[in-house]
This record gives structure tokens, C-alpha cells and sequence, in this order.
């Protein structure tokens, strides 16, 4: 690994450049007037004929917040604001399915449920898998 530029946008590329897996490319950054955003991808070797290559997109505001995302992606790092709204969309799936299962039951059993029967079927629930970077009940 050589030195770091000291320009923002050649350090940028850098690291993504050494970032990238053995075999892999990346193209140029690009604007596409549609999404408002620039994106820059990364792609592994051909894997062989009828079948795509792995790509890896990184996407933002600039050039720069492009290259800084895809650099993200190929270390793996996390995206918080995807993260959390993935996580909170998955907890309200699980809750439904707790809910559904429960209600299921019931109709098996001829039953309808009342009042009573809702808070003891969500006093039993589990709870939510907890968010990252949050304390829940510690």
C-alpha cells in the first residue's frame, strides 16, 4: 500500500482501490438525473457465461459521498439509517406473525378474541430484536 493523497477525492478513490477484493474493478463515478445521485460500482470477475458478475453500488449526494459509500460496502460497514429502518420493518413483520399465530390459535379453538385475551397474548411477546447502539432493558 502506497501513501495516502492528501487531496479528498484521490483518497477517496484510493481507499476504495484497496478495498476492492483480488480480481475485482471499479468504474467511474456517475450522475443519474432520475435518482438526483451519483453511484460508483464495483464488479468481481465474470463468473462465467449466463450468469451476472457480483457488483457492489455505492451511492450519495456527490462524487465523493459516492466513492466514501461504496468504500463502506466493501469493508462492510453498516449503513445506521438503512440498518434501523430495516430492523424496525422486521420487528413490525415479527409482531404481526406473533399476533396472526395467536389470533390462528384462537380460531382453531372456535374462539374470538376480546380485551382480555389481546393483553395476555402481547404480554407474552418476546419483544423486538433490539436496535443497534441501543440499550433495551439493561
Amino acid at each position: 500500500m502506497g501513501e495516502v493523497p492528501a487531496d479528498p477525492r484521490e483518497a477517496a478513490w484510493f481507499a476504495v482501490h484497496d478495498a476492492l477484493p483480488p480480481g475485482w474493478r471499479v468504474g467511474p463515478a456517475t450522475y443519474g438525473r432520475g435518482r438526483h445521485l451519483w453511484s460508483v460500482t464495483a464488479r468481481g470477475s465474470h463468473p462465467g457465461r449466463g450468469k451476472a458478475p457480483v457488483t457492489v453500488i455505492g451511492s450519495g449526494e456527490d462524487e465523493l459521498a459516492a466513492v466514501g459509500d461504496l468504500d463502506a460496502r466493501l469493508r462492510g460497514a453498516p449503513r445506521p439509517g438503512e440498518d434501523a429502518a430495516r430492523r424496525e420493518a422486521l420487528n413490525r413483520r415479527l409482531r404481526l406473525a406473533f399476533y396472526q399465530g395467536a389470533t390462528d390459535e384462537m380460531a382453531r379453538f372456535g374462539r374470538t378474541f376480546d380485551a382480555a385475551d389481546v393483553r395476555r397474548v402481547l404480554g407474552r411477546y418476546p419483544g423486538d430484536l433490539p436496535m443497534p447502539g441501543r440499550n433495551h432493558g439493561v
